[in-house]
């Protein structure tokens, strides 16, 4: 009975912890390119920003790969 009452108490501060830093998310992506000075300059650091997002998650999907390779095999 206690463990449940640990593993439910747990899963409570998880989710809000999930919930208030989503919640953060959508602030942080507005404030990246709020210093554009025109539509031209904001649409070039978006495309930058998108370029790099692009290229960290398939940095860690490599990472990824290789690691799942490694434990199960290539099957």
């Amino acid at each position: 009975m206690d463990k449940m009452m640990g593993v439910m108490s747990l899963a409570r501060s998880l989710i809000g912890v999930f919930l208030c830093f989503g919640m953060s998310l959508p602030a942080l992506a507005n404030t990246v390119c709020t210093n554009s000075q025109s539509d031209g300059e904001l649409y070039q650091c978006t495309v930058q920003k998108k370029k790099l997002a692009e290229e960290d998650l398939n940095q860690e999907y490599a990472i990824a790969k290789k690691r799942i390779v490694k434990m199960y095999g290539a099957a």
